[in-house]
């Protein structure tokens, strides 16, 4: 896994990222796993019909999670992969974007009052007097990387609407606007500061996170070519230990044909039986190696996105859920020692 620092995020690793694993297309309303693994609202709709159980399984992960009163409705929307979805958009040329007024088509996006337009809904923006100072950009121009945060939504109080999160309240954990400093978190044991102060910390933070997956990258790669090398050797061991045991059946069969039969037969099955075994437990390591390796993965794809595209808000929304994705992906995380051997000495 490349350095986060050292590898800017490309369009492809936009687009990776940005799509869903069960129908292979980009998000379409975006819903947000606990293990981080986003899927569109119909798609998870359609996964989790007729399922009864309390706890279900993430379709790439497996990991665990669970579903409110409202169901995959009421489930995480993540704000950055939601914003990165309509920036991917607007990139696509033979993708429209509809107008924040009506349906026809956007020819451009009112940076100020964060919304996309339509020619003639555009040009009565453009015609009041009290709009002439707001910033204005093509659908061409809002397509070039140095515009990207222009295109994303600013996040909004949800107890005071009309106002935007500019602060953080680190003894509450949220996001908070001018309002609900001065009515709710004013007194002295509320540590506040804002956004941009903690926002810095925690891109800090998590590229401290990247870090960490990278060397547990590398680290869960060896432990996978050490389990995959141990595999191969333990087929070769059996295929070793069933030539030798066909040797010593053939030396002696002429006088213990029926005996020594019955025994090598019996002694096949027991190192096949053994290898079975062995092979079982590689097979549900390697897998959980996989599984593990996923999850790490896409934290990693996530956090470094985060870094390079999040905007402020983004990363307070989502780095805790990065790293409580990471920390429970690492608890209780080991690997079986198995060797390769299937018998250790052929009896009889």
């Amino acid at each position: 896994m490349a350095s986060a620092s050292s590898m800017p995020p490309t369009d492809q690793d936009l687009k990776r990222l940005l799509e869903c694993s069960i129908c292979l297309e980009t998000f379409d309303d975006p819903r947000t796993l606990p293990c981080l693994h986003s899927f569109c609202k119909k798609c998870l709709e359609n996964f989790v019909d007729g399922k009864r159980d309390d706890e279900l399984n993430c379709p790439v992960c497996r990991g665990k999670f669970t579903l409110n009163e409202e169901g995959v409705a009421g489930m995480t929307r993540n704000h950055f992969i939601c914003n990165m979805v309509e920036v991917l958009s607007i990139q696509d040329q033979d993708k429209c974007i509809p107008c924040s007024h009506c349906d026809q088509s956007s020819v451009g996006r009112c940076v100020t009052c964060e919304l996309f337009m339509c020619d003639k809904c555009l040009q009565s923006h453009n015609g009041y007097i009290g709009f002439r100072d707001h910033v204005v950009l093509t659908m061409e121009e809002l397509s070039q990387p140095e515009n990207r945060s222009k295109i994303k939504g600013k996040s909004y109080c949800k107890k005071h609407p009309s106002k935007k999160l500019k602060l953080y309240c680190e003894t509450c954990e949220e996001l908070i606007c001018t309002y609900c400093i001065v009515f709710e978190h004013v007194r002295l044991d509320h540590v506040c500061c804002t956004l941009e102060e903690i926002a810095e910390r925690k891109r800090g933070e998590l590229k401290t996170i990247c870090q960490t997956l990278e060397n547990n990258e590398s680290h869960s790669t060896r432990q996978y070519d050490e389990l995959a090398a141990t595999s191969f050797f333990l087929d070769k061991n059996l295929k070793e230990v069933k030539s030798h045991i066909h040797k010593r059946k053939n030396n002696v069969l002429k006088c213990t044909k029926n005996v020594l039969e019955k025994k090598a037969q019996s002694l096949i099955k027991e190192t096949e039986n053994i290898a079975r075994v062995k092979n079982r437990t590689i097979d549900e390591e390697l897998k959980r190696i996989s599984d593990h390796k996923a999850v790490q993965r896409k934290a990693y794809d996530i956090a470094k996105a985060l870094i390079e595209n999040g905007s402020n808000e983004e990363i307070m929304l989502s780095h805790k859920s990065v790293q409580q994705s990471v920390e429970k992906s690492e608890k209780g995380y080991e690997i079986k020692e198995i060797d390769d051997k299937v018998i250790g000495k052929v009896t009889g």
